[in-house]
């Protein structure tokens, strides 16, 4: 959790969503990283029957990563929605 990562339970959704989730100033440790992204997968597809793999080959492929802030992620998964399935 957040907490247990040493952020304030007092940050506002818009300073948690400036938050590095990579590099310099992160707040979750790598491993940290790959559970929260396995959690939100699972809420997807519990939550919104949505089947959408976050660490995958698009994702990794991007010159930018999706996964630099709560912000960033959270475009990255609105953008891979609107993608027409195939």
């Amino acid at each position: 959790s957040l907490a247990e990562e040493g952020v304030a339970a007092e940050e506002s959704a818009s300073d948690l969503s400036k938050l590095p989730l990579l590099g310099p100033g992160a707040v979750l440790k790598s491993v940290g990283l790959v559970a929260m992204l396995v959690g939100v997968e699972q809420r997807l597809s519990e939550e919104f029957h949505v089947q959408l793999p976050l660490m995958d080959e698009h994702a990794m492929s991007q010159s930018r990563s999706p996964f630099r802030t709560a912000a960033t992620l959270a475009e990255y998964i609105a953008q891979r929605l609107r993608q027409p399935t195939s």
